[in-house]
């Protein structure tokens, strides 16, 4: 496995320096994460080390992009583990990964093709304060829709055009399949108890259509999306060569210095653990009390899919706060809270049916620049 990462790394990189012309005008993005979380419960705290480093060369009529991510491994049986959508980071592994690899190109004055090894959910279910768990919010509930069983890192292509001057539309294509340089699993957006992780992983495609209007001082969005497969009926074993498919929406308005946001999602109940999804989110600038200061809350609800009826897993809700506190130009210190109604620790540890609740800080360091 290492010897194909590094052979997958090294390539990448070539690949990225042979394709960019010697006189380039290079973009470059580096951040380092720290974030610890603990809880009164019985439950080790967690410390999770990340960062990322993208890459951007830019022409008039296409650019290409290169991301990198790495982290430290996290105890199992620590908070950002044990706990069901705790955290982004889950089962990291250590190592270094090439998360993204891809050109974007200027088709017309209205659209733009982008195909390579990307993340489905840069370009989908986007947000302005909900997407990024360095910046914002990093309960998963807030960064992207629990419905959408989006596949990490993935050969893909897709197409975005400008309908007119409010409205956009989106398709995007990619397999379902995920390579072995996505093992770190960074994003953990829906775990699927129903789905033949094998069977799954080598077979079909994810597809999907988002129109998105632009509104007085915000957008909307909608989408649709069919991920193929042999997904398994979650209460019929025997019924395994199942989809899974939904829809979903974004609504986003600002308001001065707030800015309110509102995520609804519905997937394939039969093969979904999560089939109805609800959050709402909403950010403050708080630049009178401290200068570039931001004050975000969000909460969630999640409807479990048709699970067997001894499942202990059942409906359950989220809620974060922040306050993220910029030190220097490069450097912010943000506190948060975390709540889980009820907690479900993940396969392997007990299941407890209490509410729980957190505290945790997130540290970044980071640095964007021109060559």
């Amino acid at each position: 496995m290492k010897r194909y990462f590094s052979q997958t790394l090294y390539g990448s990189l070539l690949v990225f320096i042979a394709l960019a012309p010697v006189h380039a005008n290079f973009q470059y993005e580096a951040g380092v994460n720290a974030i610890h979380q603990s809880t009164d419960a019985n439950i080790p705290a967690s410390n999770t080390l990340t960062a990322d480093f993208a890459f951007r060369y830019l022409q008039p009529n296409y650019e290409l992009n290169l991301s990198l991510v790495t982290a430290s491994k996290i105890a199992p049986d620590s908070f950002a583990n044990a706990i069901q959508y705790a955290s982004p980071h889950p089962g990291i592994d250590g190592n270094l990964h090439v998360s993204q690899l891809f050109t974007n190109i200027k088709l017309s004055e209205s659209s733009n093709v982008f195909m390579g090894i990307m993340d489905g959910s840069g370009w989908l279910d986007t947000s302005l304060i909900s997407n990024d768990d360095t910046q914002n919010f990093i309960t998963p509930d807030f960064i992207n829709n629990l419905t959408i069983d989006f596949p990490d890192y993935t050969p893909g292509i897709g197409l975005i055009t400008q309908l007119n001057d409010s409205v956009m539309s989106t398709f995007y294509l990619s397999t379902a399949r995920e390579l072995d340089i996505s093992q770190a699993k960074v994003h953990e957006y829906n775990e699927q108890e129903g789905v033949e992780e094998e069977d799954t992983d080598d077979r079909g495609v994810f597809a999907a259509t988002e129109t998105a209007w632009v509104i007085d001082n915000g957008f909307i969005s909608l989408g649709a999306w069919l991920r193929s497969g042999d997904y398994v009926n979650l209460r019929n074993e025997q019924d395994n060569r199942l989809n899974n498919y939904g829809i979903y929406s974004v609504l986003s308005r600002t308001y001065g210095n707030t800015s309110l946001e509102s995520r609804l999602g519905w997937a394939n109940p039969k093969v979904s653990e999560v089939a109805q999804f609800y959050a709402l989110n909403v950010e403050h600038k708080t630049h009178n009390l401290l200068a570039k200061s931001r004050i975000g809350a969000g909460i969630s609800r999640r409807i479990s899919g048709e699970l067997p009826n001894n499942s202990p897993l059942k409906n359950t809700s989220s809620l974060e706060v922040y306050f993220a506190i910029p030190i220097t130009k490069n450097f912010t210190v943000t506190p948060f809270i975390q709540s889980f109604q009820p907690a479900i620790q993940v396969e392997g540890t007990p299941f407890d049916q209490s509410n729980l609740w957190a505290v945790g800080l997130r540290m970044r360091l980071f640095t964007i620049n021109e060559i």
